[in-house]
């Protein structure tokens, strides 16, 4: 075989011309969802295909690093109105981890207040940036 041959597609542009009309037509033809539910669907699918594919791209770890940094900011901004002393806040650069380390009486009411609002506060602070 010549390279030429090689480097020529699985599928001829026509096959893969069918295959995405037929595509299309199973995804129009999904008799539980109007037009705006079924548009709905393949935007939020596009979505998560784009994100997924590019999860572990450079750019985004400044970002992962904001929210990890929020998320452990949120845990001090709890522990500190629960009159607990605040030692350290640790974002770590290699694994996009974080620590809030905090010192005080480990009461339930405290614990119960602490834990959550890491995830409690990084929603606010994603809503409110």
């Amino acid at each position: 075989q010549s390279s030429a041959e090689l480097c020529q597609p699985l599928y001829p542009q026509s096959a893969r011309g069918d295959q995405a009309k037929a595509l299309i037509r199973s995804v129009r033809s999904m008799s539980c969802c109007n037009q705006d539910q079924q548009f709905l669907i393949v935007t939020i699918l596009c979505y998560l295909a784009g994100i997924f594919s590019m999860w572990k791209a450079f750019f985004f770890k400044p970002f992962k690093l904001f929210a990890v940094f929020t998320h452990e900011l949120s845990h001090a901004i709890a522990a500190t109105i629960c009159c607990q002393r605040v030692e350290g806040i640790e974002v770590t650069w290699s694994n996009e981890g974080g620590l809030c380390t905090y010192r005080g009486v480990q009461g339930l009411r405290v614990k119960c207040c602490v834990l959550p609002a890491g995830y409690i506060g990084s929603c606010l602070w994603g809503g409110g940036v």
